[in-house]
């Protein structure tokens, strides 16, 4: 066996040819991330729903929604408790169960920055969906009740405003219309990557050929470009009627056709002598003795005449397919680039009608918005002549435009505020995270008007300063932990004895007639129902007397059942209401915790 039979024809070892690396494994997919449970052992941070809240006193918390339902207008209360003690989930609460009237909720830092024009627009939202003709008629009015003139001058500049907005939209709308008409051309000279621009460039070599020898010059590119755009101006049998020129407008195709006219008139002459040669050879032999001798001649000499109209026709022919030629591979590519661009155009030409309509469209709207804002600014300078206003007035007597915001917010509030009072109907503005003093006056300030219900979440600390006496007329502890009696109805009249009782207690309350309404509402939202303990109802009034009046020690030595400690106060009580046990004042005591301040 020769050694190539050994080595290739054999069986080759293992050890001669090495068994092939194994295929690298593909990578493992990831395994996808597991499902992570969510747990319940920890807790968010956000207010609880309504129906997961429970409050710390149901019934105290409810008594307190239903007094924002009854209470005179305007009427400020006060939710009190520590940061992070439920108010704003006890907010979601009362607003729950005041579902069927008009409820308004705010954040005391929206409220932060132009408090009159941020809550003048969160009410006009808010009542907007379901009382849109009542915010509709409270801001209308607040317009007609600023500054005539003002008035008249910033509808003047609206209106000229939309005029220069129209005149750019007009001319937008004129530059799109310009950039659809000549959207051919745009693709044509200037889309480097369109499909005619391509295939124009892959053209441009071989054009360049055929460009001199119909007598063109210039840039090959720019030449092929004009002349597609020539072509496809037309449309249909016309294209063709246009690429016809290429046969005769052109160097060369014109000469060529006249030579293939003479060939063939020239084949048509040689074939007629062929076949009428013994008649004119008759003829010029007869004409005279010169005749003769040049028909004998020809006649031995005229066997050609057939081959050559052959030749002069086949001749013409060449130089009529040499034209058609020139003229086809001329025209083919101006006429493929001429349909790439019409099957461009088609693609784009719908986007760019779109954006006509559209901006067509715009241009309406704000033609319309114009007439409407000039008949508002004929209107108001009509107003403004009516009320005697300058049409120029002094610089220090004109508002700025944040001033005029804000009277115009102040106009909508007071508007709003009349209507409700007019329909006998009520608001109740909720007023989350009030945090300072300035906040809560000037928010409560703004609220302090016929139809308002002022509800504020505040801290405690809020509630025991003199200002805030004047702001909140029941401010109540959510955090109150003591126990509740039984109540009396929020609408239950004063008996006389408590009237006496009330009026009694005044003095120690602060003897001024806020301090008076001050212990009197205290009192009607924490006052006992009949047929409980007879004495705990003047033992309340006389520890909310103390509460307002500031007798901390009084009222602390009640707390902790050590009797009275005016013994003036409580036996002046005593004579009008009848014996009151220390008792009864440790519960007094402790239920008069439920009112902050």
């Amino acid at each position: 066996m020769t050694d190539f039979e050994r080595d290739f024809l054999s069986d080759p070892p293992i050890s001669r040819f090495p068994a092939p690396k194994p295929a690298p494994a593909a990578p493992a997919a990831p395994a996808p991330a597991p499902a992570v449970a969510v747990s319940t052992a920890f807790v968010s941070d956000s207010p609880l729903p309504p129906e997961a809240y429970a409050p710390p006193q149901p019934a105290l918390l409810a008594r307190f929604a239903d007094l924002a339902q009854v209470a005179p207008t305007p009427f400020a209360l006060a939710l009190a408790a520590p940061a992070g003690g439920g108010k704003s989930s006890a907010l979601g609460w009362i607003a729950a169960r005041l579902g069927s009237g008009a409820v308004a909720r705010f954040e005391a830092a929206d409220l932060a920055v132009e408090p009159e024009r941020a809550l003048a627009a969160g009410l006009y939202r808010a009542l907007a969906p379901t009382q849109g003709e009542l915010v509709g008629a409270a801001a209308r009015e607040a317009d007609s009740a600023a500054d005539a003139g003002a008035a008249a001058r910033e509808s003047q500049d609206r209106l000229d405003l939309m005029r220069k907005k129209l005149l750019t939209e007009r001319q937008a709308l004129s530059d799109l219309q310009a950039r659809r008409a000549a959207l051919s051309e745009t693709l044509l000279y200037e889309s480097p990557g369109s499909r005619v621009d391509h295939f124009a460039r892959r053209m441009r070599g071989g054009f360049a050929e055929r460009m001199r020898g119909f007598g063109l010059t210039g840039d090959p590119l720019l030449t092929f470009k004009d002349l597609t755009r020539d072509l496809a101006a037309h449309s249909g049998a016309s294209r063709w009627f246009a690429g016809w020129r290429a046969v005769y407008a052109y160097r060369g195709q014109s000469r060529l056709l006249v030579y293939a006219a003479l060939l063939y008139f020239l084949s048509q002459g040689l074939d007629w002598a062929s076949r009428h040669r013994a008649e004119w050879l008759d003829w010029l032999s007869h004409a005279h003795e010169a005749g003769a001798q040049t028909a004998d001649i020809l006649r031995s000499r005229l066997g050609a005449l057939d081959s050559g109209a052959t030749l002069a026709l086949l001749l013409a022919l060449v130089c009529v397919g040499l034209n058609l030629w020139r003229a086809y591979s001329f025209f083919a590519p101006l006429l493929r680039a001429a349909r790439l661009l019409d099957e461009e155009v088609a693609a784009r030409a719908r986007e760019a009608d779109e954006a006509v309509v559209e901006q067509g469209s715009v241009v309406e709207r704000l033609t319309a918005r114009v007439a409407v804002e000039a008949q508002a600014a004929r209107d108001a300078e009509r107003r403004a002549e009516g009320a005697g206003a300058l049409k120029n007035p002094a610089g220090f007597l004109a508002a700025d435009a944040q001033r005029q915001r804000r009277d115009q917010a102040l106009g909508f509030l007071d508007a709003l505020s009349a209507a409700l009072k007019a329909k006998n109907a009520r608001l109740t503005v909720m007023v989350d995270g009030v945090e300072t003093d300035a906040a809560l006056e000037s928010i409560a300030a703004l609220l302090a008007r016929p139809g308002f219900v002022a509800l504020f979440a505040v801290d405690p600390s809020l509630c025991g300063g003199r200002a805030q006496l004047r702001l909140l007329q029941v401010p109540m502890r959510l955090d109150f932990a003591g126990e509740t009696p039984a109540l009396a109805t929020l609408d239950a009249p004063l008996s006389a004895a408590e009237s006496r009782l009330l009026d009694a207690l005044t003095p120690v309350a602060g003897d001024t007639p806020r301090a008076k309404k001050r212990l009197r509402n205290f009192y009607l939202f924490l006052r006992p129902a009949p047929g409980g303990e007879a004495d705990l109802g003047p033992a309340l009034a006389l520890c909310l007397a103390q509460k307002i009046g500031g007798h901390h020690e009084a009222l602390h030595a009640a707390s902790q059942g050590l009797g009275p400690h005016r013994a003036e106060t409580f036996a002046m009580a005593q004579q009008i209401a009848g014996p009151i046990s220390s008792a009864a004042l440790k519960r007094a005591a402790a239920l008069a915790g439920a009112l902050a301040g």
